[in-house]
């Protein structure tokens, strides 16, 4: 019998299922029933979740004293697991709703590989008498939360509404992470009573932290967010008599808990009742576009089939000479030419409305006014439309006719010029003779108007192709039709296209009117569903399949996945040092030849910059990957403190002792006054406090307040801290601001353990004598990847740039955070920018491996997750820091793990980041046989040819020093402008895509929870910290941006290089042009693009918000999300414009300054060369020793080669 107490419920979730059913939603539907089933057999569910490998499984295991579910530390419960006292059977519940029982004994190995196939099972039941649980209790095991699987997270929230007590378990290196504030503030906010687990106690080191202070730190965290919790308890199952092991007492709770069930259920099912309905509302609101943008999209695609239909038409009857393959490819450009952005086509909306004959402003001297606005709108319509044919059409035109050019053997040197010359120019009387007469301002019009004016600026450059094959090849001019059949296919496409946004406006009324329905529910209590029906629900998801063993074929896993293995890789220590014996062998066979001297000099001087090279080693990670465990291990020795705790960004940099800094010295640099202000500035416009005292002292002052004041977002209270430490250390450390302090190395280590002196603490160095340092090495150990400062994003891209290896550290089981995955992206930006590939990447704790395959998953596990973030082939090696580093302190062989990456390390630091400097070496060594062989020859001649020979000598130099004298390379300089404003054109497309990406993770019902004025003020501060995020990824787009310049820039130097040296190769007589050791490059500051608050598009956006029903369920975020929408589109087309211009005038000044440096290094290597040449022909040469040197060095080639 049902309660009489449940029976509303029962009768609510009835007619919940019955008004779905209308509607395929099996999701819920199927909640309701489990609602209903729940209340119907009384079940008290308690669930653990949490992040993944934090031992959920192994709890569980330990509460039942078998081993029932699987373990590992990737993850494994792919579905959701239900353990209860009963008979011996397991039931599987599939996707499709059927369930599969099993009854008697089963094998247990299979089982627990089908917990992990989450493909097959969404839900396993396990029933064992020897399960020590009272009956009507079930405990329920979930995937990991923040599992970058998206199955497991679905998995494990598809539990939440049944569990009517959470038990969140972390693990003990990973409590403060954001993502497990962030999901149990959900939890307790949705009103689940949740208590906390801190697993893998057994970590804690006393000499890093005591357990007091640690337990301190976990309850201001959460306090922090303002989470109230049940409970927290702390526990260990590898050491079960640790002394600050709470499992017995979380025993207990669990038993105090299976006697209070009733109560516990009842108060579980009336919130998810609530929960369900306003689920099944946001599903259905968000899953669809606004009504406007979907009637935008309508009247849009009707206009554009009109015009396809029309150049069908058109173009059946039109006919276009071309020549072969050139207007093809022309035609090919123009096709996928974007001429027309949805941004430009709102200037021209404008620009239309300001030249109608009716067009007025303002009331007093409305003609000049008028005017004026008109000139402005033209001139801002001319300015975008060019900015785009440039990046669109120019570049790729001129490229394709000199390309052309070459192949036909028609290219002369001034030919580039001619042809950049002659682009026809676009002028704004085009703009205006393209309006036809008459035309009043409309959707389509404007629609038809730019249509129009594309198609003649595409004419305009189909005249000059044509012109320039009437000037140069009217042999290959010849008729071709367009192509109909593909504009017929795009036709196609627009008419599905169509009827999806029908199909979509049609589901707009359906959910409207749905909703209507839904809000009765909740209303009335009126409806009552007949008691056969509720039967038949609450048997509906009971129905059993075949009863069959689990030891069949059926239910045996898939065979065994293969998991890439750990390769050794070969490791040549010695062909980097054979090849320097080689070259010390070169330069002795040069130092006594007297004419060979100046090429002695050149390998000796590079030879000291090889012996005398210095690195740097820069660590990348976020908080409690292990990152100064592993830095200790290379190191050999405790030097940088650990904690499981965040403490504050400070970069730590341990260098090569030296004269002025002795091992075990230290030197602290303290931040100054202004980048302290700056700091604090950051952190209070979080707050919405954006003007600040110009005296840091009263800023501080204002900190209480701060601390004080509710938190409403995710980065106010990560910012709580930081402020907190600033207020408590700055009367101590006030007097240090912007000074730099040496003191000893155990002083130093308290700047970065202590939160109240790192906080003011800019950086560190450490002179430590080590394995490192006799190998010139500085090891840079960076703020983590989850910093709260801004600034932080610069010194992390300057080590990415700078640094000669990169090496990020992640934990064994700890998942990537949003700021590891940001810091991944970047890296996965600019890995195609660096000569070598210079990144290796660290899977810590590998010690936690309980086998070799439990170890190759999860680094195969690691590197499939490093690939979606844009890292291809990353080098992955699984190591123990702790492990190593008590190898190495007490003198013990080095485990194998770190001894592979530290000879791999090792190698490519010794190696193959000496590779350029050998290279360059070795062209020395060519450089000097091939001026041998000049002289061996002129020497070997008579007299008079001796003569004759100077005579040619000296008419090469004289030419060479007039041509590289006056070097020009215009057709770079527009291939580099174009590089630039194509690659930055590019940067926007991406930054607006990824604004729809991140608005629904910035813009969510988790983060606007309150209603009316409150809610807005939330949306506001949602809606601001998403700006920032577009505006921080600009920042660092622009900085990937800057590296492929870079590359850019060395590339065609020493193409241009190459085709000099091969155009010159005679004049030259066996002089090698050289490259300079440096290239000059410019420094580009970037600024953050301005957001302005009070900018009426925000407003507006903002404005959209009435309360959260309409905001959520009537589609106001999708409308505010496109409002929105056009201020990022204004600010990133604005700050690229100028980022352009900035770009442009600086890497073209710095082209010229290179092409200059290359013309003087040039002329003086020829001067000098012909002047060894002549100087030596004049005088009485042995020719012996150059014969002898020859022979020698040619030897040491072909053994370099």
């Amino acid at each position: 019998m049902i309660q009489t107490s449940t029976n509303k419920w029962v009768n609510k979730l009835a007619v919940l299922y019955q008004t779905l059913s209308l509607n395929s939603e099996p999701n819920i539907k199927n909640k309701c029933i489990d609602l209903m089933q729940k209340i119907d057999n009384q079940e008290l569910a308690i669930a653990f979740t949490g992040h993944f490998s934090a031992g959920k499984s192994s709890l569980m295991n330990n509460l039942f004293n078998i081993s029932l579910l699987p373990t590992s530390p990737i993850p494994t419960s792919a579905n959701v697991v239900k353990v209860k006292h009963g008979a011996d059977k397991i039931q599987f519940r599939y996707f499709d709703g059927s369930i599969q029982e099993v009854v008697g004994s089963y094998n247990e190995e299979a089982f627990q590989a089908l917990c992990q196939d989450g493909d097959r099972a969404t839900e396993i039941l396990i029933e064992r008498m020897d399960i020590p649980l009272p009956s009507g209790v079930a405990v329920v095991d979930t995937p990991g939360v923040d599992s970058t699987d998206e199955a497991h997270r679905i998995a494990t929230e598809a539990s939440l509404h049944i569990s009517d007590v959470i038990f969140y378990m972390m693990d003990y290196n990973h409590v403060q992470a954001e993502g497990n504030l962030k999901f149990v503030k959900e939890l307790t906010d949705r009103g689940k009573q949740v208590y906390l687990i801190i697993n893998q106690i057994d970590k804690h080191r006393d000499t890093e932290l005591s357990f007091a202070d640690f337990q301190q730190g976990v309850g201001t965290s959460f306090a922090a967010w303002d989470i109230r919790v049940a409970g927290i308890y702390f526990t260990s199952l590898k050491q079960p008599k640790h002394p600050h092991n709470q499992l017995t007492q979380l025993k207990e709770l669990l038993h105090r808990l299976y006697k209070n069930k009733d109560q516990l259920i009842e108060q579980n099912v009336e919130r998810e009742m609530n929960y369900l309905i306003q689920q099944y509302i946001d599903k259905k609101i968000s899953a669809l576009p606004s009504l406007e943008t979907l009637q935008s999209e309508l009247q849009t695609n009707q206009d554009k089939k009109s015009n396809y239909q029309r150049q069908q038409e058109q173009w059946k009857i039109e006919k276009q000479q071309i020549a072969d393959q050139l207007m093809k490819d022309l035609d090919h450009i123009l096709q996928n030419a974007y001429l027309m952005p949805a941004n430009l086509r709102e200037q021209a909306k404008t620009y239309l409305e300001a030249m109608q004959p009716d067009f007025k402003m303002g009331l007093w001297f409305a003609k000049k006014k008028t005017e004026q606005e008109r000139s402005h709108r033209e001139k801002q319509f001319f300015r975008s439309l060019v900015d785009t044919i440039s990046t669109q059409l120019t570049g790729h035109i001129e490229d394709l006719v000199i390309q052309h050019a070459k192949k036909h053997d028609i290219f002369q040197t001034s030919f580039a010029d001619d042809i950049h010359e002659s682009i026809p120019e676009i002028t704004r009387e085009l703009l205006r003779k393209t309006i036809k007469k008459g035309a009043g301002i409309s959707g389509n019009y404007v629609l038809t108007y730019t249509n129009d004016l594309v198609e003649e600026i595409k004419t305009l450059y189909r005249g000059f192709v044509r012109q320039y094959l009437s000037d140069h090849l009217p042999q290959l001019e010849a008729e071709v039709e367009r192509n109909i059949q593909k504009v017929e296919m795009e036709c196609k496409k627009l008419e599905t296209r169509l009827q999806h946004v029908e199909q979509n406006l049609q589901m707009h009324a359906d959910i409207t009117v749905k909703q209507k329905e839904l809000q009765m529910l909740l209303e009335k209590d009126t409806v009552h569903v007949p008691d056969h029906v509720v039967k038949e629900l609450l048997q509906a998801r009971k129905t059993r399949g075949e009863t069959t063993s689990i030891l069949t074929e059926s239910f045996v896993t898939n065979q065994e996945k293969t998991t890439p293995q750990i390769e050794d890789l070969p490791i040549s220590s010695s062909s980097m040092k054979h090849k320097e014996q080689l070259l010390l062998q070169a330069e002795e066979t040069l130092a006594p030849v007297s004419e060979l001297q100046i090429f002695f000099k050149q390998l000796k001087s590079k030879r000291l910059q090889l012996e005398q090279q210095q690195f740097t080693v820069a660590l990348f990670g976020a908080f409690s990957a292990g990152k100064s465990s592993f830095a200790n291990a290379l190191l050999g020795a405790s030097v940088l403190p650990v904690s499981p705790n965040p403490t504050t960004a400070t970069v730590c940099r341990i260098c090569p002792p030296s004269t002025e800094h002795l091992h075990g010295m230290a030197t602290v640099a303290f931040k100054s006054q202004k980048t302290l202000h700056q700091e604090l500035q950051h952190l209070f416009q979080l707050f919405r406090k954006e003007t600040l005292p110009a005296d840091i002292g009263e800023v501080i002052n204002k900190i209480p307040s701060l601390l004080d004041s509710p938190l409403e977002t995710t980065r106010q209270k990560l910012a709580i801290p930081f402020l907190r430490a600033i207020q408590d250390g700055y009367t101590e450390l006030e007097h240090q601001l912007g000074r730099t302090v040496s003191m000893k190395q155990a002083d130093a280590t308290l700047y970065m353990a202590d939160e109240r002196k790192s906080a003011f603490v800019e950086e560190v160095s450490l002179y430590y004598e080590s394995n490192l340092s006799k190998l010139g090495i500085t090891l840079v150990d960076t703020p983590g990847a989850d910093s709260l400062h801004a600034r932080h994003t610069d010194v992390a891209f300057r080590y990415m740039k700078q640094a000669d290896a990169l090496l990020f550290v992640t934990y064994y089981n700890h998942a990537f955070s949003k700021a590891d995955r940001e810091l991944l992206i970047q890296l996965g930006r600019v890995q195609d920018s660096f000569a070598l590939d210079k990144m290796y990447f660290i899977v810590n704790a590998a010690d936690l491996a309980s086998s070799m395959d439990e170890l190759n998953k999860v680094v195969a596990y690691v590197e499939s997750q490093l690939n979606q973030y844009g890292i291809r082939h990353p080098r992955m090696y699984p190591v123990s820091s702790l492990e190593s580093l008590e190898d190495k302190m007490q003198n013990r062989d080095l485990n194998r793990d770190f001894s592979h990456f530290e000879q791999s390390f090792f190698r490519f630091i010794q190696e193959d980041s000496r590779a350029a400097t050998t290279g360059r070496m070795i062209t020395d060594v060519q450089q000097a046989v091939n001026w041998i062989e000049e002289m061996l020859t002129a020497l070997r001649t008579s007299e008079s040819e001796k003569e004759d020979q100077q005579q040619r000598w000296k008419q090469a130099e004289d030419r060479l020093v007039q041509v590289f004298s006056s070097l020009s390379s215009t057709m770079e300089e527009r291939n580099l402008v174009q590089e630039i404003k194509t690659l930055l054109y590019y940067v926007g497309e991406r930054l607006r895509l990824r604004y729809y990406d991140e608005f629904a993770f910035y813009i969510n019902p988790s983060t606007i929870r309150q209603s009316g004025r409150a809610g807005r003020t939330q949306l506001a501060t949602a809606a601001k910290e998403l700006l920032s995020f577009i505006g921080n990824d600009l920042i660092q787009e622009f900085r990937a941006t800057s590296l492929r310049l870079e590359k850019w820039v060395q590339t065609a130097l020493s193409t241009f290089t190459d085709q000099q040296s091969t155009h010159y190769k005679t004049q030259l007589s066996g002089l090698s042009l050289g490259m300079p050791n440096e290239f000059i490059l410019p420094e580009i500051d970037w600024t953050q693009p301005n957001w302005e608050e009070n900018h009426p598009i925000f407003q507006k956006a903002i404005s959209l918000y009435k309360n959260n029903q309409s905001f959520f369920e009537q589609n106001g975020r999708d409308r505010m999300k496109e409002q929105l929408k056009l201020q990022v589109d204004e600010v990133i087309t604005s700050h690229i414009t100028q980022i352009t211009e900035k770009l442009i005038t600086s890497y073209t000044t710095a082209w010229k300054q290179n092409i200059d440096n290359l013309s003087s290094v040039w002329t003086k290597q020829v001067i000098d060369h012909f002047a060894r040449l002549h100087t030596s022909l004049q005088g009485n040469i042995d020719e012996q020793p150059l014969v002898e040197s020859k022979k020698k060095l040619e030897q040491i080639l072909t053994q370099l080669s």
